[in-house]
């Protein structure tokens, strides 16, 4: 897999935007984006988008199931060098797609595309947010500690902390990929980011 992926990146040419505000007065400042899709069925596709200025750098990959979209945001903190999960959106508790392979999907792809853009001694971490969990306690705790085996289960580790605070955090080449499961049962929730295409 990583030949095909490093192929993929030689043969890429990311484009490059000019903004017509640049950050600093006399300053033009450049913008570089990368956009790249891939249908997963009929009514089922996926995305990511990076971009990079002189400020910061994020990444996004989503998910589209028939209109609803499903979407992992990850920054690069310039302060701290390192990167920071900052959202998991779409797949909560209410969703009806908690626990169908949709997070494992996406931060498969974004797992793939980090570690070909960063170092593995690169910092990674996030916190674990309770908005949207059920109010009943019992089902409260289940999202809790649903959550927490799901990051876990990637490489990261717990830092413990009050609910809703809980952090997560490992080195990008501790992270692994997880390969096997399947994306709502049908569809592979790993695929070579070499498959998707330049929009």
């Amino acid at each position: 897999m990583l030949r095909s992926v490093l192929r993929w990146l030689r043969h890429f040419t990311a484009k490059l935007h000019y903004t017509k505000n640049a950050y600093y007065k006399g300053v033009r400042s450049k913008i570089m984006t990368i956009e790249l899709h891939r249908m997963i069925s009929e009514d089922i596709s996926s995305s990511i988008q990076f971009e990079k200025n002189v400020l910061s750098e994020k990444l996004d990959v989503s998910l589209d199931i028939d209109g609803k979209k499903i979407t992992l945001l990850i920054a690069l903190n310039k302060f701290t060098d390192s990167l920071y999960v900052e959202d998991l959106q779409g797949n909560g508790y209410y969703s009806n797609f908690q626990g169908k392979g949709t997070g494992t999907f996406l931060f498969n792809t974004a797992l793939q595309f980090l570690k070909n853009h960063y170092p593995d001694s690169i910092l990674v971490s996030g916190q674990m947010s309770t908005v949207g969990d059920p109010d009943e306690p019992d089902q409260a705790e289940a999202c809790r500690n649903f959550r927490s085996n799901f990051w876990q289960s990637f490489g990261f580790t717990v830092v413990p902390g009050d609910i809703g605070y809980e952090k997560v955090e490992a080195k990008l080449g501790e992270l692994k990929i997880k390969p096997g499961r399947l994306l709502l049962g049908k569809f592979p929730c790993l695929v070579d980011i070499s498959e998707f295409e330049e929009k």
